[in-house]
């Protein structure tokens, strides 16, 4: 159990750090592609095509938010896992920056989790997940937190993937494309 809250803890520094921002004059801007579903997959589990995430950003922080609804096309329990992974992308390779997996019903009970609050707000208290539309009205993560955490060499276009799965197979499966940029106050 410790190894899974210590590594979904170092699951969220790494993903808010590639999406946090800079100090001074120099800040950085992290914009987000849509969620899509991965290639060559049928998803018939979870249905995130309304689903949008834009950013706030400023050099004095800003922000990461989530609308849209979310559907849950089957019900949801024991057994399954959510597994994320994160991939730098560059002219010659990719490189794999973080695969992790964790039991989805564990971490939508967790309250001492960053997207605790989303799932409150969906009204998601535990297990099963029952199927249905889940509006997002507005969830937003403040990126101030991590500000100074942002270099030059964390520029780039990344690859994020979320997915659901139940023992080793795939049930659902999504990208989201993240590309961050230096800007300039002037």
């Amino acid at each position: 159990m410790f190894y899974k809250v210590v590594n979904v803890y170092v699951t969220l520094h790494i993903l808010l750090s590639i999406v946090s921002l800079g100090n001074g004059d120099v800040y950085y801007i992290p914009n987000f592609m849509a969620v899509e579903v991965c290639e060559n997959f049928e998803n018939n589990c979870v249905d995130l095509s309304e689903v949008t995430i834009a950013t706030s950003p400023s050099s004095e922080g800003g922000a990461v938010g989530l609308s849209g609804n979310m559907s849950l096309l089957s019900d949801i329990g024991d057994g399954y896992y959510i597994s994320l992974s994160i991939e730098k992308l560059s002219e010659m390779t990719t490189e794999t920056l973080l695969n992790s997996k964790i039991s989805l019903c564990e971490a939508v009970k967790d309250e001492n989790a960053p997207w605790y609050p989303l799932m409150q707000d969906l009204g998601i208290t535990g297990c099963p997940v029952i199927s249905q539309v889940y509006p997002i009205g507005y969830f937003a993560i403040s990126l101030e937190p991590y500000a100074n955490m942002l270099t030059r060499d964390t520029c780039g276009e990344y690859i994020i993937g979320v997915c659901i799965e139940q023992e080793r197979d795939k049930i659902s499966c999504h990208k989201l494309g993240l590309e961050i940029v230096e800007k300039n106050d002037d």
